[in-house]
């Protein structure tokens, strides 16, 4: 009698003791899966990188701080604060200068963990002597529905650079006099070369070279065209996290390893769709895949 008790305890023991075994494995998987492709920060809160480390920044373009543009920065914050992410703001300089909102510039001051401003434009126009090229757009490169496409003259580029940069040094925005991701990503040698004189170190841009080579140095400034662009929609569903999800995955494909992925004010309109394309897009199974700041490439 007291030997079939002990096999009886000894059964229901070892049965127990699998039980708690499948259940911390399945807590362990489900804790490492979770978390897998948050930031790995360290204490002081920065993004450190290695060698082979993949950088993937979020930015935000378009952005000048108006009043209609507080519910965009909210949303934003929320998913940052929730996925552990960062944002980079796109700033339009003339209109930044024009139509800035205490209120909304504040949630950028009180959020400088989430949020860094980089330079996107003067004025993120054709200039007025092209104003007649109906279907056309692009501040420093016409890019035309109806046209061959054609360079701005390096006059005009210059000059609305020049007003760029003098705007973000009044307002003491010191990225966004080093970091420069152009309108419409178009622009022409040009571009480059005088970003690279008013003391940019980082310019964003279509290049004239190939997809597998699509980042350049120049004497004191990279060039990048790095970049993934998000169709300008606040209507996300699953499909359209997993179709950005391969764009991500071709581009590190061919060894990019710094790369911005554009966004729009307008996907930020409603929060619980933003929410859903973020929660998919940032769950990644590559390891080497870090989220951060486009400064963090510069550590």
């Amino acid at each position: 009698m007291n030997k079939r008790k002990r096999k009886d305890r000894f059964i229901f023991f070892s049965i127990l003791l699998i039980i708690v075994l499948i259940v911390g494995s399945i807590l362990i998987i489900s804790k490492i899966n979770s978390g897998r492709a948050l930031i790995n920060q360290n204490s002081d809160g920065y993004v450190h990188l290695s060698k082979s480390d993949i950088l993937v920044s979020f930015k935000i373009d378009d952005i000048t701080f108006a009043k209609e543009q507080k519910p965009v920065l909210e949303n934003a914050l929320v998913l940052a604060r929730k996925y552990n992410i960062t944002f980079d703001l796109g700033v339009i300089a003339k209109p930044f200068s024009e139509n800035k909102d205490s209120e909304t510039f504040k949630i950028y001051q009180d959020n400088q963990d989430v949020f860094e401003i980089v330079a996107h434009g003067y004025t993120h126009a054709l200039d007025s002597m092209f104003a007649d090229e109906y279907g056309a757009y692009g501040e420093f490169y016409v890019v035309s529905y109806f046209s061959s496409n054609k360079s701005v003259p390096i006059n005009i580029q210059e000059k609305h650079i020049q007003k760029m940069k003098e705007i973000f040094e009044k307002n003491n925005l010191t990225l966004a006099t080093k970091i420069f991701i152009v309108p419409y990503h178009s622009g022409d040698d040009n571009t480059i070369k005088l970003a690279e004189k008013y003391g940019y170190r980082l310019i964003v841009q279509q290049l004239s070279i190939p997809k597998n080579y699509s980042e350049k140095n120049y004497k004191n400034i990279i060039a990048s065209e790095n970049f993934i662009d998000i169709h300008q929609d606040n209507l996300f569903d699953e499909t359209d996290w997993v179709k950005y999800n391969i764009y991500l995955n071709r581009a590190i494909n061919v060894d990019q390893t710094r790369i911005e992925i554009s966004m729009h004010p307008i996907n930020f309109q409603i929060l619980e769709n933003a929410d859903n394309f973020f929660k998919g897009l940032v769950r990644q199974d590559n390891p080497w895949i870090k989220f951060g700041m486009i400064t963090n490439r510069f550590q």
